[in-house]
């Protein structure tokens, strides 16, 4: 993170299994809430599936970086997730503008589990 320039804000770490959903992670609200509140810009992930695991938590998680304005990187990631600002300008390098209207959270997601 040091290479990109990036300061950690905040370490959270989800006792839950690795492909479980993220209603099973109690760590999760507390990251999104960081960032929703400005004191971060994005999330780094170890994985893509700790981000994800169900369909609809994909889907309901992109639309929270693009309302949001975050990004979301993974070292398993070809390419950061981001979403550039309304004005144009890369989340990470810009600070948050403590005005932006931030979107609904991405939802919990289901525990029902896909076999």
């Amino acid at each position: 993170m040091k290479t990109r320039g990036w300061t950690v804000a905040a370490t959270y770490v989800d006792r839950a299994a690795v492909l479980s959903s993220r209603a099973d992670r109690p760590e999760w609200p507390k990251v999104l809430t960081v960032v929703e509140e400005g004191r971060a810009e994005g999330i780094v992930a170890p994985s893509r599936v700790t981000l994800w695991f169900h369909p609809e938590e994909h889907d309901s998680f992109m639309g929270w970086l693009e309302k949001t304005g975050a990004f979301a990187s993974t070292p398993d990631s070809l390419a950061d997730l981001r979403r550039h600002r309304r004005d144009g300008s890369s989340p990470e390098n810009t600070a948050a503008p403590k005005d932006t209207a931030v979107g609904p959270r991405p939802a919990a997601g289901s525990k029902r589990r896909h076999r």
